[in-house]
């Protein structure tokens, strides 16, 4: 995809929960994040996920970086270790 020299004006962020085959949105709304930091909601405690990320400009949504490592959501201190929905990992683009 060219991108006819457009500036970057947010990015996707997408999430794979480990064993899973395909990637969803991770923001609620599935739209672009304007800046480098994303607040992601409804993470699985004691789940494993890849993240990565698009960039979209007028051309269009670029291809996806690489997935990072897959990382642990850990249960929130002081709780009992039950599974819960709704945890929050923030995700920052270098």
């Amino acid at each position: 995809m060219k991108d006819g020299g457009a500036r970057v004006t947010g990015y996707l962020v997408e999430k794979r929960k480990k064993f899973a085959t395909d990637w969803e949105p991770a923001t609620p709304d599935g739209k672009p994040v304007m800046n480098n930091n994303a607040h992601i909601d409804g993470l699985d405690e004691n789940a494993e996920y890849e993240f990565r990320v698009r960039a979209v400009n007028a051309a269009g949504t670029g291809e996806p970086s690489q997935p990072t490592e897959l990382t642990k959501i850990c249960p929130k201190r002081g709780k009992l270790l039950m599974p819960k929905r709704n945890t929050t990992l923030f995700v920052t683009v270098y």
